[in-house]
């Protein structure tokens, strides 16, 4: 058959406006996630509570929160990131006002840290609002990922979303991790 062409690959997200503000990194008060008359006991209550703050934003948040759902931060970024690292089987939360797939700085934070895993959520976006997914499995290989993502391509007829999906979905087994992208409301 005929040669796919490929090309694209992972990018990072422009500096946005902002990023030197006093505001870009302010810690925000991560209880906000925690209450509303009661504490969140899930990983996924804890989710759908942040999707639902952040689902108009058009600046980027960041939360770290545990297995059990509980925030241990809440970051302010600006249009197009947020400074947020996780602590030992935290996973990181943020949101995307583009309602993007991972970028390749998010990619390299997962590879670098001791982070569980990943979700970026689309905010902004009135149609097709996602949620992309990367969880580590107990065989993750960081370093040959993070070669991976820096070398990555896929077919030039995708669109950066479809060809990240495409990519992220071709690998997860290579390097040890669990991907997904579905559509939320």
């Amino acid at each position: 058959g005929k040669k796919t062409k490929m090309g694209g690959g992972f990018t990072s997200a422009g500096r946005g406006r902002g990023r030197a503000s006093k505001e870009y990194g302010a810690t925000q008060f991560p209880a906000r996630l925690n209450t509303e008359g009661q504490r969140y006991k899930s990983y996924e209550q804890t989710l759908k509570k942040f999707e639902k703050m952040y689902k108009d934003a058009d600046t980027e948040f960041g939360a770290t929160i545990d297995e059990q759902g509980f925030a241990h931060k809440l970051i302010k970024g600006n249009r197009t990131s947020v400074p947020i690292h996780g602590q030992k089987g935290q996973i990181i939360l943020h949101n995307h006002p583009s309602g993007g797939n991972f970028s390749k700085a998010d990619l390299m934070v997962l590879a670098s840290g001791n982070e569980k895993g990943i979700v970026a959520v689309g905010s902004n976006v009135k149609k097709d609002r996602m949620r992309y997914s990367i969880t580590k499995k107990h065989n993750f290989k960081a370093k040959e990922f993070a070669k991976a993502v820096s070398k990555a391509e896929w077919p030039k007829k995708f669109s950066y979303d479809k060809g990240a999906d495409w990519w992220l979905r071709k690998n997860a087994k290579t390097y040890g991790y669990k991907y997904s992208a579905q559509k939320i409301k």
